[in-house]
């Protein structure tokens, strides 16, 4: 049996044991940890509960930053790959792996698959990239190896080649972002291509959130559902962690795969906030050799849910993300993230594309402007529309500026970028 379908109580236990393990390899392995422990009464002492985790200072991606080298956890001649993260919130991180990161790595994702009823032989089509340094398209495909499916490997954007394989090769599963979905039934649409017959019944959605930290769907899930009738997982993860949170069919949040990683909710001083509260997801990574993370602050701002679930699995869950601690806005007066901003520009339906650039204003305070393209021609009449729309969804009206759709793209797929841009944080720290 699973750990995940196990009481929680021995959930918890197998995490504390673990932790134990993880904190004396740290002590003696981890440059970072040995030096930020030395003084630390608690680090020679045994966990004995999740909650002695809040004794231990927490870890920041500045941190690492400065000097990734003193995180590593074994012998660099040991590194099979190296993975960077996004670099959205500043220079990327480079996380390398070992032979055992990579089997952790596809494990992790067997269990997400299993979570949407993938069996061997079943057909799953993978619409991200596997190059680039990034570690979610080896996962992903070393899971489906794991899970026995075949793999068909189309890569990310291309509406044509998207649908030529799934009328070739009929996935019962694709794994790809919302937001490209919407282009693809688009494409379907002008092109007279029949989708809601091609055979696909599940989607693992990646890199944007389909529910908000209420596990409410958002409008970009419905725009999706209202055409094509399909089941939607939504997903959680990060480069840094190296482990995912993923949905099952009774889609009431992400499951947290115990075996694999410590979550914490936090508050800004890195004290557990209670449970079902709103907070920062910190996490502890179990069982990784090349660079492991005790109590690192991820900047995801969300909840956990932890009554058990439809399916069987005990383990706890994980809400939509709310936004990034970091890009947090304060707007004349009104406080929002971004996701906010995505939501209510997902539902104007005369916005077709959208960036939202967060810059500090004359005055010093935190100000948005809007670029936006629209399939009609600007005008007074379009202006007047928005302005009247954003007002009632948002109580403000950010400066817009509109550009055309080869503009939009640019911005939105910057050459050294390999994620679609919707916010561009352009503020000035320090004042």
């Amino acid at each position: 049996m699973r750990l995940e379908f196990k009481p929680w109580e021995t959930q918890v236990q197998f995490q504390i044991q673990a932790l134990n393990v993880l904190k004396e390899r740290l002590r003696s392995q981890s440059r970072f940890y040995s030096r930020q422990w030395q003084h630390l009464p608690v680090a020679a002492a045994p966990l004995r509960s999740l909650q002695d985790l809040q004794q231990f200072p927490c870890t920041f991606k500045e941190d690492i930053q400065r000097s990734e080298q003193d995180f590593y956890g074994t012998d660099p001649r040991l590194f099979r790959e190296y993975n960077t993260t996004s670099g959205t919130l500043g220079q990327p991180i480079s996380i390398p792996v070992t032979d055992k990161d990579l089997e952790r790595l596809a494990y992790n994702e067997q269990l997400s698959f299993e979570k949407l009823g993938v069996q061997a032989g079943d057909g799953v089509q993978l619409m991200l990239t596997l190059d680039r340094l990034f570690m979610a398209g080896m996962a992903y495909y070393g899971g489906l190896r794991k899970t026995g499916a075949t793999v068909i490997r189309t890569g990310a954007g291309v509406p044509q080649l998207q649908w030529d394989a799934i009328k070739r090769y009929r996935p019962a599963t694709l794994v790809a972002v919302p937001s490209f979905l919407l282009k693809m039934l688009d494409y379907a649409d002008a092109h007279h291509i029949s989708y809601r017959d091609s055979g696909v019944r599940n989607v693992l959605a990646i890199g944007e959130s389909l529910k908000d930290d209420r596990l409410q769907h958002n409008t970009l899930y419905h725009k999706i559902k209202d055409r094509w009738d399909i089941t939607l997982h939504n997903t959680y993860a990060s480069t840094e962690m190296q482990t995912a949170f993923t949905e099952c069919a009774h889609g009431c949040g992400g499951h947290q795969h115990t075996d694999l990683l410590v979550t914490e909710i936090v508050d800004e001083h890195g004290m557990q906030v209670p449970e079902g509260g709103l907070g920062e997801v910190c996490i502890t990574t179990l069982g990784v050799e090349a660079m492991p993370l005790w109590r690192y602050r991820t900047g995801d701002m969300a909840r956990m849910y932890y009554e058990p679930c439809g399916c069987g699995r005990m383990s706890p869950r994980i809400s939509g993300i709310r936004g990034r601690r970091q890009q947090m806005l304060k707007v004349k007066g009104t406080t929002l993230y971004p996701a906010a901003i995505f939501e209510a520009l997902q539902q104007a339906d005369m916005v077709a594309e959208y960036v939202v650039e967060a810059y500090t204003n004359a005055a010093g305070q935190d100000d948005i402007r809007l670029y936006l393209y629209s399939r009609r021609e600007p005008d007074a009449a379009l202006n007047a529309q928005v302005a009247v729309f954003l007002q009632g969804k948002l109580k403000l009206l950010p400066p817009i500026q509109w550009v055309d759709e080869a503009r939009i793209r640019q911005m939105q797929f910057p050459e050294t970028g390999r994620k679609q841009v919707k916010f561009i944080d352009n503020r000035i720290s320090g004042l």
